[in-house]
């Protein structure tokens, strides 16, 4: 008998056959991610040389492009996780639960969610829930948001400070009861134990100077400060809102801006603490304020060398 040698048809029937294995709630399928099934039209040529495969192929296909229960609207099933290389955060794409990810813990900060749905790519992403209701409490400004803070000592060049800091977010919800209400999506960069930074922040010094010094970058919501401080510096990347639910990439150039903004590169630094984050200001005491953001797909590193050659800032 000759040897059995796969050909492209039994390929794509044993591709199809792969999306449904079985699999626990929340996991990728073993084989091809179902957003990868080929589609019917594309297997029908297979399906007529296979003859009584081709029935199987034909209803294998029509199965992988229903997930879910009957009559529910499904989105595509999600990319595998975006690796990039060089990120000096640690789990950006929130694949291994909320370490090393906090927030902060006093009064005016609130918690973060893991979720499943929506994501970018990979398997969970980080919901920021803004809601507070109408007659509800009276706290004029809270902070949702996540944080990391890499050292220097565990990057790879403790000397080059970070170039890029980017990733992507998501508005499904935005309502506030009051105009007055400051309702923004912010990434913020705040560098701390920096030898110089009192000085930096202001030449002439002061026993009362703060020593971190920051940039604040407006994402989404707000076309002008909520607020100043003098230790930050705030870029306004967008006055208004994107579409919502819609993914929305941002790229910061953070050590062309440090330079640009605060006239230096920060060296000799403890920590560097990265914020993601959505955030009210100036609240009225007893309105509503509604908002779901989602982050994934975050990075903290390196422009690649093409890049780095033509960026101004070195």
């Amino acid at each position: 008998m000759a040897p059995f040698l796969p050909t492209q048809e039994t390929t794509q029937a044993g591709l199809i056959a792969s999306c449904l294995r079985p699999r626990l709630p929340g996991s990728l399928p073993e084989g091809q991610p179902v957003s990868r099934c080929p589609s019917l039209a594309a297997l029908r040529p297979a399906a007529s040389r296979l003859r009584g495969v081709g029935r199987v192929v034909a209803l294998v296909a029509a199965v992988c492009s229903l997930e879910g229960a009957p009559g529910e609207a499904q989105e595509p099933a999600a990319a595998e996780p975006t690796r990039r290389a060089g990120n000096l955060l640690v789990n950006p794409g929130f694949e291994h639960g909320r370490e090393p990810w906090a927030h902060m813990s006093n009064g005016f900060f609130g918690a973060f969610d893991l979720v499943e749905a929506p994501v970018r790519s990979g398997r969970q992403a980080a919901l920021l829930p803004v809601h507070c209701e109408k007659g509800q409490g009276g706290q004029r400004a809270k902070v949702f948001g996540i944080v990391q803070e890499p050292r220097p000592e565990n990057f790879p060049d403790p000397t080059r400070f970070p170039e890029v800091l980017s990733g992507w977010f998501r508005i499904d919800r935005w309502e506030k009861e009051s105009p007055a209400t400051n309702l923004y999506v912010q990434v913020v960069a705040i560098v701390w134990g920096d030898p110089r930074g009192a000085r930096i922040i202001s030449p002439a010094g002061g026993a009362d100077m703060p020593t971190n010094y920051q940039i604040r970058y407006y994402l989404a919501g707000q076309a002008r400060p909520a607020f100043t401080l003098s230790n930050a510096r705030i870029e306004i990347l967008r006055k208004g809102l994107p579409a919502l639910g819609e993914w929305t990439h941002f790229e910061i150039p953070l050590k062309e801006d440090f330079k640009r903004l605060w006239g230096t590169v920060p060296t000799g630094y403890k920590f560097l603490r990265v914020l993601f984050e959505t955030r009210w200001d100036n609240k009225p005491e007893g309105t509503s304020v509604h908002a779901d953001v989602v982050y994934d797909d975050l990075f903290l590193g390196y422009a690649p060398p093409e890049r780095r050659e033509h960026s101004p800032g070195g």
